[in-house]
């Protein structure tokens, strides 16, 4: 029988955030490891001994700081629990049950030079005679030293919420927010010696929230699931993940905000809420999409000349796909209703002299958009998002453009969006967006599955995934063929904003071990007198076609 993992869990208190409980209680459960609580104990001071102690450092004004900081803190809390469901489900602190490890060992930490940690030797040997492949720091304070890096037999292992090619410090995840940041990073790494620039594992990179707090909890269910991951490789492999390079060398050791900053960021965050709030009460509004066409290919496109197709009342087309047939050009949208909150799936067909026919052909119970078409043995399929319905669904084309029937699931019990299909080096590959955490991001995230036939049940999942975590280049935005080159159109998102700009990216090698793009071109709306934003291309040899958000006031994303 296959000898488990022994990982030790770090904790300073066994109350933790529900996402971190989630994590603990899933690596308990994992038959392939044995999990022992490594239990900070601590010493409580009472509320005179933490003010004589404030008053001996010499530090009141930095104290000061932090005490305002964390008044911001819980004012911010407060309004986001009562308004951001999300948020409230999933930043409560909750009490692990200590029965779900193997065993429990007190440990007695020694602080020295402020923050720095480290544990005498007959504390060092507690943990040595538990034979731990592992450490894994959960919620345990300071910066490590001595030999607690290295009692483990691969090290001890920790979370830094940010990107740290730039960004070594904290808070987690409020720089990224008051800078306006467009991502935020956190990476997964065995500590050494030098702070926050250890030996990395794993790095992602997500769409950076409106507030510190979102931003904060969002990095967290994102992040934890790989933490598991990557204790399921050593398992299997006997050794670590290769490591990730980053240069470090003009990274910053950000720390609590000053007064000023404080401040700053409590009346942006103040604003913030109060204009969503007259958004979502008063105005109403809703950012509508368009499509808009040129007779021109992608290299040749000039947005600025684009044809915009007229939305009916009520609705509006996004994500289009471009279907060349009988001289004509067939434009498959979704068609979303503004009333319903719904979208179903419409072909524009556009004649040579530009007459359009405008037809509704797919609609279920359950959102539809994204239309992505193949054909394959003369036969046109379409793999539309169904997001809601948790499958990747396939239609088939019964007398085309017009006439579609549902044939099967691909993937069932998956959160997907934007999925593409293409054959290539003898393989079908499905390119999809996916989150398997409580986050609902879908932008940071691509993963790949092959099969023998497009049609098949059984789509095997790439052993890199996801091969692409970066908010930039993840969401999928179109797929165009040129000759024997195949080109991903992938959605950049900005800062509080879906849409900002589109990349053209060349797929240069892909095959059951690894993924390789490089990039073409880009398309943005930033210098644009017409466009806002951009998020999807279709192109053949003589037409392209596009969707965008007009530039107008009163354009609001949320928080």
């Amino acid at each position: 029988m296959k000898q488990k993992l022994k990982i030790g869990i770090l904790l300073n208190q066994p109350r933790v955030v529900s996402s971190l409980k989630e994590l603990i209680t899933d690596l308990c459960n994992n038959q392939n490891f044995e999990v022992i609580l490594l239990q900070n104990n601590f010493v409580k001071q009472s509320k005179y001994q933490k003010i004589f102690s404030v008053l001996k450092s010499r530090q009141i004004s930095k104290k000061i700081n932090v005490y305002v900081f964390y008044l911001i803190n819980k004012i911010e809390h407060f309004f986001l629990s009562a308004f951001d469901k999300n948020y409230k489900s999933n930043s409560i602190n909750m009490k692990i049950d200590l029965r779900i490890f193997t065993k429990v060992v007190n440990i007695n930490p020694i602080f020295f030079k402020k923050f720095y940690v480290k544990y005498s030797k007959e504390e060092i040997d507690k943990i040595d005679n538990e034979n731990l492949d592992f450490i894994f720091n959960a919620n345990a304070s300071g910066i490590f030293s001595g030999r607690i890096l290295t009692v483990s037999k691969f090290g001890l292992l920790s979370f830094h919420h940010g990107d740290n090619s730039w960004n070594r410090g904290g808070p987690p995840g409020f720089w990224e927010v008051f800078l306006k940041k467009r991502k935020s990073g956190f990476i997964i790494q065995i500590c050494t010696k030098k702070l926050d620039d250890g030996i990395v594992l794993f790095k992602g990179e997500i769409p950076t929230k409106g507030t510190y707090l979102q931003n904060r909890n969002n990095l967290n269910l994102v992040s934890y699931q790989y933490l598991e991951k990557i204790f399921e490789y050593v398992y299997a492999n006997k050794k670590l993940p290769k490591e990730i390079i980053i240069d470090t060398s003009k990274s910053k050791l950000y720390t609590t905000p000053n007064l000023k900053n404080a401040i700053k960021y409590f009346m942006l965050l103040g604003f913030k809420f109060l204009a969503n709030s007259l958004r979502k009460k008063i105005f109403q509004s809703t950012v509508v999409w368009n499509i808009a066409y040129s007779k021109r290919n992608w290299k040749e496109l000039d947005i600025e000349e684009l044809k915009t197709v007229e939305n009916p009342e009520g609705r509006f087309f996004a994500d289009p796909f471009l279907i060349s047939e009988d001289s004509m050009q067939h434009i498959f949208v979704e068609d979303y209703c503004l009333n319903q909150r719904k979208g179903s799936i419409s072909c524009i067909s556009i004649s040579k002299s530009g007459k359009q026919i405008t037809k509704k052909i797919i609609e279920e119970n359950f959102h539809l958009s994204f239309p992505f078409i193949f054909k394959y043995e003369n036969n046109y399929y379409m793999v539309p998002e169904s997001l809601e319905d948790k499958s990747i669904r396939l239609y088939k084309c019964k007398n085309f453009p017009y006439e579609w029937e549902y044939s099967h699931n691909l993937i069932e019990n998956i959160n997907a969006v934007d999925s593409i299909i293409f054959y290539k080096n003898s393989q079908w590959w499905l390119l999809t967006n996916t989150c398997y955490d409580k986050s609902k991001d879908y932008n940071s995230r691509m993963h790949i599955f092959f099969s023998d036939s497009p049609l098949s049940k059984n789509w095997i999942e790439h052993k890199k995934n996801p091969v692409i975590f970066n908010s930039d280049f993840s969401r999928n935005g179109g797929l165009i063929f040129e000759e024997d080159k195949i080109y991903r159109v992938c959605q950049k998102y900005g800062f509080k904003k879906y849409g900002e700009e589109i990349f053209i990216r060349e797929i240069v090698k892909i095959d059951n071990e690894d993924f390789e793009e490089k990039p073409i071109s880009s398309i943005s709306p930033e210098s644009s007198k017409r466009y806002d934003c951009i998020h999807h291309l279709s192109s053949n040899k003589e037409f392209s076609v596009i969707d965008f958000v007009s530039k107008k006031k009163g354009n609001d994303y949320g928080i």
